[in-house]
């Protein structure tokens, strides 16, 4: 939501891809002022956490206005892990676009979210897929929660030579 906006309600700032708000039936868009959920009103800074909080599956009732209209649907709700992985998964997405655009595609962009094995396996293909034909590659360790495949990250990525072949000539 957008935290400068004063209320009332919720204006929506920006929808994340892949969860329910971002479904046809339930798409909230950017501008939407949230109105209400489940029938309670909802005010800027608010805690959503306890009218949203729950067992799984369920739907949540929303109340919005979009351009002059009041609009009212089920919004299925999900996971917090499926949510913050869609979260990360945007802003991979949104950082890759950045990296990208400023720097006319000659940098590439990877994340590493944890230093576990199976995100290790997961850099060795990124690694190549996103530092593949370009000038330097940005890794991003923010947000890691850490693990104990630094050591292996770092070989990939800092190894000295460890051969060197001359023609037969000599020539170089």
């Amino acid at each position: 939501f957008e935290p400068a906006y004063a209320g009332p309600g919720l204006r929506v700032l920006e929808v994340v891809p892949g969860l329910p708000a971002d479904r046809d039936i339930t798409r909230l868009q950017p501008g939407d002022i949230v109105t209400a959920l489940d029938d309670q009103p909802v005010r800027p800074g608010q805690d959503l956490s306890e009218l949203l909080n729950g067992p799984l599956p369920r739907e949540v009732a929303v109340s919005l206005e979009r351009g002059g209209r009041r609009l009212e649907f089920l919004l299925p709700l999900t996971s917090p892990d499926d949510a913050r992985e869609k979260v990360h998964e945007a802003a991979i997405a949104q950082s890759r676009a950045q990296v990208a655009a400023w720097s006319s595609n000659r940098v590439g962009y990877l994340s590493i979210a944890r230093m576990q094995t199976e995100d290790l396996r997961l850099f060795e293909k990124e690694v190549y897929a996103q530092g593949y034909g370009r000038d330097a590659l940005v890794i991003d360790v923010r947000n890691n929660t850490g693990g104990f495949t630094a050591d292996q990250i770092l070989s990939m990525i800092s190894h000295p030579p460890h051969a060197v072949t001359i023609p037969r000539d000599g020539v170089i």
